[in-house]
């Protein structure tokens, strides 16, 4: 019993803390874009490798952590080198090293981070046959991506990029708790796209902008939409009964490809949000991050009983949300 309310709070806290955007205003944007960016790459949790960095018997779990985790910094790194464009400068660096430039000059840099996270995916699984769930791993010191993990998932997780001024005043959602280099330009791209479009009058905001996305969905009869073919449930010849734009369903390695060559012949679905209530589905231009559309659905449902669970509704992509972008 103790474990099913444990998780009920955990769930409840997410809720709370993840279930509103950050409404980022024009001077806000404004500010932004004058500033240098300071880069934090995902940092290791110093609580999990002080807890079973020293014990032997999870040395192979713990070096899988830090594999994912490397191979996290490696991806950020190069989209923010290749793909971003909204500030004229930016800057890698640690957290520690950012929080001090900005206490010393405050007007001059933004900070981009990773947000708070709840990782509930098991990298110590003692007694457990799964291992730990991890997408970045090391062979000869080359990091590779395995698409297969990300679709692991658990329990809920929610992975976010911040932007402070100090003040957090921009997020957005990752669509996987362990991302690949096309999840930060993808993220990356759709930070461009909000905050130069909030900048095309001082009254826009980020609230407005999400508002009128519905009015440009159109726009997709331009683009081949590409469909995950694990994130989807939908036979073609199913979705040409309620989407009548050009689509394809594909592996993930083609939809990282089209956001690494930045082709706007290409729109994707994905659902980077998803929290105890619902998930939010985003379709956006490959090339410039252009989001067409943006709908959400329910995500859980409870077993109730003696031996009562919460069972995620991992956000599978179906006939009745394919019908959604053309509202």
């Amino acid at each position: 019993m103790k474990k099913i309310i444990s998780v009920f709070a955990l769930c409840l806290h997410i809720s709370i803390g993840y279930s509103q955007y950050i409404n980022t205003s024009y001077e806000d944007a404004l500010e932004i874009k004058k500033r240098t960016l300071l880069v934090v790459l995902p940092e290791d949790d110093k609580y999990f490798l002080s807890v079973y960095g020293q014990d032997s018997d999870s040395a192979e779990y713990v070096q899988l952590y830090k594999d994912d985790m490397e191979g996290q910094r490696l991806a950020l790194k190069e989209a923010i080198s290749e793909h971003w464009k909204f500030t004229g400068s930016s800057v890698v660096t640690s957290l520690k090293e950012a929080k001090s430039l900005m206490k010393k000059s405050p007007e001059k840099y933004a900070l981009l981070k990773i947000g708070e996270q709840f990782q509930d995916r098991t990298y110590i699984s003692r007694g457990s046959k799964q291992p730990p769930l991890t997408c970045w791993s090391s062979v000869n010191e080359k990091f590779t991506y395995n698409p297969r993990n990300r679709y692991n998932i658990r329990r809920v997780g929610i992975t976010t990029l911040d932007i402070e001024l100090p003040k957090r005043v921009f997020r957005v959602y990752l669509p996987k708790m362990s991302p690949s280099t096309g999840d930060f330009i993808y993220a990356l791209r759709q930070i461009d796209y909000v905050l130069s479009s909030i900048l095309k009058s001082e009254e826009n905001s980020a609230n407005t902008l999400y508002k009128n996305i519905a009015s440009i969905s159109e726009e997709l009869k331009n683009k081949t939409l590409l469909i995950d073919i694990k994130e989807t449930n939908c036979t073609e010849e199913a979705i040409k009964k309620v989407y009548p734009y050009p689509f394809r369903i594909v592996s993930y390695d083609a939809i990282e490809n089209v956001l690494k060559t930045k082709d706007d012949h290409y729109a994707i679905i994905q659902a980077p949000r998803f929290d105890t209530q619902s998930s939010t589905y985003y379709i956006v231009n490959a090339g410039d991050g252009t989001i067409y559309s943006n709908f959400t659905t329910p995500t859980f449902n409870y077993s109730g009983g003696e031996n009562a669970y919460i069972r995620v509704h991992y956000p599978v992509i179906t006939i009745k949300e394919l019908g959604k972008i053309k509202d």
